[in-house]
């Protein structure tokens, strides 16, 4: 009786072996294994994207807020509370 080789044994036990490596480690952790490529994200990579999709399912409210703003603007109905914007300048200068 003769067994083959089980390939998908073989990926399963690279893919095991790169996730071993160390961080700037050998270049095994990207190079393909038959014909599945292996990338290996430091957790960094992995942190900046999950905040790259955090903030394209963001709602656009603020894009909607400004043009709210806008069209008040051309209306001529936008009103500035004068007394609230000087409290917020005078919290961002300080004693300046």
């Amino acid at each position: 009786m003769k067994i083959d080789r089980n390939v998908e044994a073989e990926r399963i036990s690279a893919v095991q072996a790169t996730r071993d490596v160390a961080p700037g480690g050998s270049d095994a952790a990207s190079a393909p294994v038959g014909s599945v490529p292996l990338v290996n994200l430091s957790n960094n990579a992995k942190t900046v994207q999950k905040l790259r999709d955090a903030v394209d399912q963001a709602p656009s409210t603020r894009s909607e807020k400004v043009d709210r703003l806008k069209q008040q603007m051309q209306d001529g109905t936008f009103e500035m509370d004068l007394n609230a914007l000087a409290d917020r300048l005078e919290g961002l200068l300080g004693d300046a």
